[in-house]
């Protein structure tokens, strides 16, 4: 896989600008985030110079989708796409990690990171825009006393993605920082 180290930020700082989308959309308290809605009618309005692409599976060999912000350029395979509008979870959850990174990495100096060499999470432009989607799509502060499978039914996600945003958003309370 590769990622790139850009400016850290911790899980509170990703749900307080994933809040500020969600509360200037007024879906702040929508256990069901609208993605496909957002990422067609609400994403090209906010990213105008960039260019959303679907293109064949075998175009993006190893990847679901990709964004280059270089090329102001975000690419999406077609099956991701349709099973995404389909309310596929996996396929939703993708959407969400492009969200992620138009809204936390645009216009940031990225620096190349291949897995092997070592560097905080929170430092990983990947592991940001997957704790972006994730707070997306199952925010903290609903889900926290909600059980693993209500969260897959009114969240639309899969058991593993509900599992950990839930030991998350446990961890984060017992932290006071949720």
């Amino acid at each position: 896989m590769i990622d790139h180290i850009v400016t850290p930020r911790s899980m509170k700082d990703i749900r307080t600008i994933v809040n500020v989308i969600k509360k200037r959309c007024g879906f702040y308290d929508y256990l069901l985030f609208p993605v496909m809605f957002f990422w067609e009618q609400i994403i090209p309005k906010i990213f105008q110079d960039y260019r959303f692409l679907y293109v064949e599976d075998d175009e993006l060999k190893g990847f679901e989708a990709y964004t280059d912000h270089n090329l102001r350029l975000v690419k999406v395979k077609v099956s991701v796409y349709e099973k995404a509008l389909n309310g596929s979870p996996k396929d939703l959850f993708t959407i969400a990690h492009e969200i992620g990174h138009l809204f936390m990495h645009d216009g940031e100096a990225m620096i190349f990171a291949r897995t092997s060499e070592r560097f905080p999470a929170y430092k990983s432009a990947e592991w940001q825009a997957n704790y972006f989607a994730a707070e997306m799509l199952m925010g903290s502060h609903l889900i926290v006393d909600m059980s693993i499978h209500e969260i897959m039914k009114e969240c639309n996600v899969c058991e593993k993605s509900a599992r950990i945003q839930l030991d998350h958003a446990i961890s984060e309370r017992e932290k006071n920082r949720l």
